[in-house]
C-alpha cells in the first residue's frame, strides 16, 4: 500500500492565485521585442505603400500618387478628437450622495419591462388542437420486461 498524504496549507487572506508557466519575465528583453518587431512591421509598411510613416511623407520612388485628404472627406470615426486647449479646465468637483445611508435597490430583472400578456381562449385552445393533432407520435418509453 501507498500513504500519500496532502500538505494542507491555509491560503493567505488577500491572496490570489496566479500561475507562473515560463518563468519570471524579464521586461526589458520583453520591451526590445516589442519595438524590433515593431519596425518590422514599420518598414513592412514602408516598402508596401512606398510611404515614410515616421514622417508622414511619401518615399521618393513611390509607384503611387500620395494625396492629403481634408477631415469633412474622412468618416467621424477616423477623425482625433479634438480637446480644447483652455488651461482653465478644471475637473467637476465630487458631490456628495445624498442618499449615501439608503439601501440599493435590487437590480430590475429584464422581464420587469416587458408588457403583461395573456393568452385569449382562442390561442388556447388552437393551441390545444395543433398538440393534438400533430403527425409526429407522442415518444413511449418502453416497459421493462420481466424474464
Amino acid at each position: 500500500m501507498c500513504n500519500v498524504q496532502r500538505a494542507e496549507v491555509a491560503p493567505r487572506p488577500g491572496s490570489r492565485a496566479c500561475r507562473n508557466l515560463f518563468g519570471p519575465v524579464d521586461h526589458g528583453e520583453l520591451s526590445g521585442e516589442l519595438h524590433a518587431r515593431l519596425r518590422e512591421m514599420q518598414e513592412e509598411g514602408s516598402r508596401r505603400w512606398d510611404f515614410d510613416f515616421e514622417r508622414g511623407v511619401p518615399l521618393p520612388s513611390s509607384r503611387y500618387v500620395w494625396e492629403e485628404s481634408g477631415e469633412e472627406t474622412v468618416p467621424h470615426f477616423y477623425r482625433t478628437p479634438r480637446t480644447p486647449a483652455t488651461p482653465d479646465c478644471t475637473p467637476p468637483a465630487p458631490t456628495a450622495r445624498s442618499g449615501a445611508n439608503k439601501r440599493a435597490q435590487p437590480a430590475a430583472a429584464i422581464t420587469d419591462f416587458f408588457p403583461v400578456r395573456k393568452k385569449t381562449k382562442v390561442v388556447a385552445v388552437l393551441c390545444d388542437k395543433l398538440r393534438s393533432a400533430s403527425p409526429i407520435p407522442t415518444e413511449h418509453t418502453p416497459r421493462k420486461m420481466i424474464r
